[in-house]
């Protein structure tokens, strides 16, 4: 029998595993092999258990490596994009549980993929391109509120969110409200914040 403090171990560390192989660009995909006979080789110890899938050849990245990721990868299209959004919101929504449906989460880019220019004069062509898919600059929104909000450039976005409540994700009112403007520095001092929390959300340890 397998008590409860270890099978949470376990399923934390391979959350870890997948939430991090994700920011390296890597999916599960070619990873099944590894795992056929894990059970024979590491049971359920956890700390086997990280020492096997540990190894380089299946990308579980260090902190480091983690942490760089988080600031320069475009999360925006993996298919753990949601899931890494909505951790961070129940991280912030800890204590009173706004009510919102997990199905209808949609991943929305602060600023704008295809941006009016003339509303984001105060990033360059090379930041845009580098920071627009990354986590720093999504945040999640409801179904009708995504569409709602569009290509607005940030200070009305921001009016909107803050004066009409437009949202109920408390992530998203909280990068609204805690800045101001919305630049190329704005966007990597977020990804500080979120290398902090991902680093104690998905530690490769046990």
């Amino acid at each position: 029998m397998v008590d409860g403090e270890t099978v949470r171990q376990i399923i934390d560390l391979l959350d870890a595993f997948i939430v991090r192989r994700a920011f390296a660009g890597f999916g599960n995909a070619g990873v099944h092999t590894a795992f056929n006979d894990m059970w024979r080789r590491a049971g359920a110890d956890p700390t086997r258990l990280l020492e096997l899938i540990a190894r380089p050849s299946l990308h579980f990245t260090d902190d480091e490596g983690f942490a760089e990721h988080i600031r320069e990868f475009g999360i925006a299209s993996s298919k753990r994009c949601r899931y890494i959004l909505t951790e961070y919101e129940r991280a912030l929504d800890e204590w009173e549980r706004s009510e919102w449906d997990p199905n209808d989460i949609t991943v929305d880019h602060v600023m704008p993929q295809n941006p009016n220019l003339a509303d984001w004069q105060d990033i360059s062509q090379e930041d845009r391109s580098r920071l627009v898919h990354t986590w720093a600059n999504l945040v999640p929104l409801t179904g009708p509120a995504n569409p709602a909000k569009g290509n607005m450039k940030y200070t009305d976005a921001r009016q909107r969110v803050l004066e009409k409540q437009a949202t109920v994700f408390k992530s998203t009112y909280k990068l609204y409200y805690e800045n101001t403007t919305w630049t190329a520095d704005d966007i990597e001092r977020r990804a500080t914040e979120l290398v902090k929390f991902a680093l104690r959300r998905w530690p490769k340890s046990v």
